[in-house]
């Protein structure tokens, strides 16, 4: 009779997982590969934090294909903005390059969702299924056809968080920032002595600040007593005025140009800690209203 040979889809076809699909329990597969984290940690970009894995920690090329993943070929409800253990599983696959027998695993997920006691539950893949149903010579007119207009174009991949930059999409500006917040600043040793005599000429400078009120509230005083003598002209009232009010846009501008140094200085260190930041265009973005004495 011979000698008898088994086969499978795996040795036909060169596909992945034959028989029961690793990832249909709900679990990740004990004897996969890698780990979930391993998985997670292949599709992220490169030093990114795990604690906030989700679309924004994918490159663009896998964000796409994420999506892809979530909405058409293993249709999720819910939130997008989160990546499923199944969606690592798929994903993780198909950037492996791995040959899946999709017949099998779209039929396993709808064997799954008409098992879904949930009242507003449906069957997915609808095209897929009115493709079959007219391929079978079922009559479909008395259904009102829906035509599907959604595709991937710049419009949605700026809804995603991206901009096209030199004919390459990136993330802008917001997302950028919100994927900063997440990364600590590294200040070096002698970035922090830098740090260390700035705040203490701004000490100095606060301390001269100081004294100058101290003078132009002496000046208030003797211009009170000035007041309260009868004898007291009206020359000698004026030039007290005029003294105070000299003193008092001196002091006003010291205290402007302090303001103004210590703002540059801030958002300069901010750019030193973060190098993508151009200290000219943080400089000109600081406004400076000069003090106008009214006479």
């Amino acid at each position: 009779m011979g000698n008898r040979i088994i086969i499978n889809e795996e040795d036909v076809f060169g596909t992945k997982f034959f028989g029961v699909i690793p990832y249909m329990d709900g679990t990740w597969p004990v004897d996969f590969e890698v780990s979930l984290e391993g998985a997670k940690r292949a599709v992220v970009e490169p030093d990114f934090d795990l604690s906030d894995f989700g679309p924004l920690s994918l490159c663009f090329e896998h964000c796409i294909l994420a999506h892809i993943v979530a909405t058409t070929l293993i249709p999720r409800k819910g939130s997008l903005s989160n990546i499923s253990t199944r969606d690592v599983f798929v994903l993780y696959c198909l950037l492996r390059k791995y040959r899946i027998n999709w017949a099998v695993w779209f039929k396993e997920y709808m064997l799954e969702s008409v098992e879904d006691p949930n009242a507003s539950s449906s069957l997915p893949y609808g095209l897929l299924i009115s493709h079959i149903l007219v391929d079978r010579l079922i009559d479909l007119s008395s259904f009102t056809l829906i035509v599907i207009n959604a595709t991937y174009d710049s419009c949605t991949f700026s809804s995603m968080g991206y901009v096209q930059v030199e004919n390459k999409w990136i993330k802008n500006d917001s997302v950028k920032a919100r994927d900063e917040a997440f990364k600590p600043s590294k200040i070096s040793a002698e970035s922090a002595s830098f740090l260390i005599q700035d705040n203490d000429k701004h000490k100095t400078r606060l301390l001269a600040v100081e004294r100058d009120l101290e003078t132009l509230h002496d000046a208030v005083e003797k211009v009170f007593h000035l007041q309260k003598e009868t004898s007291t002209d009206v020359g000698k009232l004026q030039i007290s005025m005029t003294r105070i009010k000299q003193e008092g846009i001196a002091t006003i501008n010291k205290l402007t140009l302090l303001r103004v140094e210590s703002a540059l200085q801030t958002m300069t260190w901010q750019s030193l800690f973060r190098p993508h930041t151009p200290v000219s265009l943080v400089v000109w973005s600081v406004r400076t209203t000069p003090f106008m004495a009214r006479s």
